[in-house]
């Protein structure tokens, strides 16, 4: 092998470690939402330094058990904050809204074809909680599962794209 070789074999090779350490971090650093329930998949982790800053609008990622879903022991959810607390949540029916703005619609059967439950609640959302929501109508959310613990938000997930 020609020294030219060498070196560029030499060179190829730092790249790639040199790419390969790069994307580690920055994948470190990102979510990616695997299904379509938000009209986001990829968000920049953010991290929460203060839970009373929390705000209706933003994506956090929160741990999530559940027999419902394969391998949820937990698993993580990201999903956008649609009500806070103080704020009044009312269900009709199976219509959803927060200070009387709509947020979302529960479904009977799941795409599973299994019936589903959604969560009850007239009245103001107590301290510490939120209610979550995904902006498809098959997201699995608080329709379902109810309120979230602020003290659980994990991280602030930022929309890239």
């Amino acid at each position: 092998m020609d020294k030219k070789r060498v070196k560029r074999t030499i060179l190829f090779i730092a790249l790639g470690i040199v790419v390969f350490m790069l994307a580690g971090q920055v994948s470190a650093h990102l979510i990616y939402a695997k299904t379509n329930s938000l009209d986001y998949r990829w968000f920049i982790k953010k991290e929460v330094q203060d839970l009373s800053q929390l705000r209706k609008g933003e994506y956090v990622t929160v741990p999530h058990f559940t027999k419902d879903i394969e391998n949820c022991n937990p698993c993580r959810l990201t999903k956008k904050i649609a009500c806070v607390e103080g704020d009044e949540l009312t269900v009709t029916g199976n219509q959803f809204f927060c200070n009387h703005e709509w947020v979302a619609t529960a479904k009977e059967i799941s795409l599973k074809g299994k019936p589903l439950v959604h969560f009850e609640w007239n009245g103001t959302i107590p301290e510490r909680k939120l209610f979550l929501a995904g902006s498809h109508k098959d997201s699995y959310d608080s329709r379902y599962f109810g309120f979230k613990e602020k003290k659980d938000v994990e991280v602030i997930a930022v929309p890239l794209f």
